[in-house]
């Protein structure tokens, strides 16, 4: 009963923050003290293609936490990964961004949701994408994100 409960839950509280219609990759993250409890949500139809300064290429992907802790969520060293059709792996890179969408390194209050971007030099896009991990470097582990048409 309580599985169910739970996972009633983490798809509810995923869809609050999809856009309808609209699939994406996601994954219920929590402890058992729950201080660690969010929701992590990849938008995978949801991607711009631009240039940067030095004129190379990236795709950025947006992203959504819904702390569901009342503590504060300390995000950073985390990085999305992308295992594409053809069977390459593509990583997310730290841009250096301090505020705003494109920032790597923030706190998400309890009870907040944030939207940010994760940005890659490779280009791909939402049909190349078989797969999606959350990499969390500093604890050496992926979370393997979980697809829905919504």
């Amino acid at each position: 009963m309580k599985t169910k409960i739970m996972l009633f839950f983490c798809v509810f509280l995923s869809i609050q923050f999809a856009k309808a219609g609209d699939p994406f990759y996601y994954e219920l993250i929590s402890n058992s003290s729950k201080t660690i409890d969010y929701v992590f949500g990849f938008y995978s139809s949801d991607y711009t293609i631009s240039r940067a300064s030095d004129d190379a290429e990236y795709v950025a992907y947006s992203a959504a936490i819904i702390n569901n802790s009342t503590s504060s969520l300390k995000w950073n060293d985390y990085y999305m990964i992308v295992k594409k059709r053809s069977g390459d792996l593509v990583f997310s890179y730290e841009t250096a961004a301090s505020t705003g969408l494109y920032a790597c390194k923030f706190d998400v209050s309890g009870k907040e949701t944030h939207k940010m971007k994760f940005c890659f030099h490779d280009i791909f896009k939402t049909d190349e994408i078989e797969d999606v991990y959350l990499f969390d470097k500093s604890m050496l582990k992926a979370f393997h994100l979980v697809y829905s048409k919504n």
